[in-house]
């Protein structure tokens, strides 16, 4: 992640958000594969934000890629949100992972559409005799009353990888700025360690510079030196340098 790339930058998600927005991820990539130009016969449902399609093709896409099951005609709201924060990763082929094989790595080998935060919609009208009992209705509500403590939680989860983007964003951008700034230091902590060095000659300083300044690797590691090395390291890279 960015953390490795840039040390300054620490982020910090639990498990169980991680890992909610890890299955975001995958419902995305799946719906975003199924409107790619590579697919056809493939729609999409911008005000019920959900892919539409012949069942028989459903049916023998998902054959091949699993990770697509039970999305057909199933509301998932966040598309656009999800492609600011994962649209990025798809393009770039970060987090490769092939849709076969996305959702075996889930427990139970699939996903569970409520905790996603996607509405159940039967394709079949209501009839008299399909009318619920008390029970049934009672065991109903308390799936609301799960799945929109779910749909909270996905949005918190969302609401957080967009602010950890826009970080990670704002951290790319000041890092030239930081590196180039800590460089103009360590130069000038260099000259300042010359300059205070009075058994060196012109000619020394000038030699030291031209060898030192040409690696900024270098010059760090002579910055950060104990101060009573400097004398010495700078006669022995003199010596080494007029050989």
């Amino acid at each position: 992640m960015m953390a490795e790339k840039l040390p300054g930058c620490q982020v910090r998600v639990t498990t169980v958000i991680d890992c909610r927005i890890k299955t975001l991820k995958r419902l995305f990539q799946a719906i975003a594969e199924m409107r790619g130009p590579a697919c056809s016969g493939f729609g999409w449902n911008d005000e019920e934000k959900c892919i539409i399609a012949e069942k028989e093709l459903f049916d023998n896409w998902v054959r091949s890629h699993p990770a697509a099951k039970g999305l057909l005609n199933k509301p998932f709201s966040y598309y656009d949100e999800l492609t600011y924060i994962f649209d990025r990763d798809r393009v770039t082929g970060r987090f490769a992972e092939t849709f076969s094989d996305a959702g075996s790595n889930e427990p139970g080998g699939g996903y569970d559409i409520f905790d996603m935060g996607m509405e159940m919609r039967s394709s079949h009208p209501c009839t008299a005799g399909g009318l619920t009992s008390r029970r049934t209705m009672t065991g109903s509500s308390r799936s609301k009353r799960k799945r929109g403590s779910q749909r909270d939680f996905d949005v918190e989860a969302i609401h957080l990888a967009l602010d950890q983007t826009n970080e990670q964003l704002r951290q790319i951008a000041e890092w030239p700025a930081r590196t180039l700034a800590n460089d103009n230091h360590v130069c000038t902590e260099f000259f300042r360690i010359l300059r205070e060095m009075p058994e060196l000659t012109s000619l020394d300083r000038a030699l030291l510079q031209r060898h030192l300044l040409s690696c900024m690797d270098d010059l760090r590691d002579f910055v950060l030196m104990p101060e009573d090395e400097w004398e010495r390291f700078c006669r022995v890279l003199l010596r080494d340098i007029t050989r």
